[in-house]
């Protein structure tokens, strides 16, 4: 585009990106399993959760490269549905929690294609490391408005104990 202004002449350049393929939705992990010995409050077996990401692929150029995926999940969060609901369950921030075995699809309007999770009761994970971090004393100090739009924000924290649990039962 050539861009004139009184005595001032320029030639401006654009890129225009475009949505690369079609979007979709993907879950990890894809297969979600049994967490080994680990049960709620009322003796029911407890999942590994997954977590949904919607991405796009966007391009300048249809025959060629960079190709750049975006996070797009904030977007489409209301629209994330699961076909089956007795198989996982959509939590709000997208996160997937397996109710009981089986299979399910996950998607977010027919823009995107859906990804498929699997629950399985027959593989197990073990979990083998757990850090516990406590905190306490924090502070925050703001100074009194109108907030300058430089002002800096200062927090402060005690850290009152610190220990880890390795190994299983």
């Amino acid at each position: 585009v050539l861009f004139i202004a009184a005595n001032f002449s320029a030639v401006v350049s654009f890129r225009v990106w475009f949505p690369y393929s079609q979007s979709g939705v993907e879950v990890v992990p894809s297969v979600i399993s049994v967490v080994e010995d680990w049960v709620d409050s009322s003796c029911a077996k407890q999942y590994q959760p997954g977590q949904i990401n919607a991405y796009a692929d966007f391009s300048y150029s249809p025959s060629s490269s960079p190709v750049y995926r975006l996070s797009v999940l904030p977007l489409v969060q209301d629209l994330l549905t699961s076909s089956n609901t007795s198989v996982v369950q959509i939590a709000a921030n997208g996160t997937v929690h397996a109710i009981g075995p089986g299979t399910a699809a996950i998607s977010a309007g027919s823009w995107f294609i859906p990804a498929t999770v699997a629950v399985e009761d027959s593989s197990y994970i073990r979990v083998t490391d757990l850090d516990v971090t406590l905190f306490s004393g924090l502070t925050l100090s703001v100074p009194r408005p109108p907030y300058p739009r430089t002002s800096v924000q200062l927090a402060s924290v005690a850290l009152l104990q610190d220990f880890a649990l390795l190994g299983t039962r």
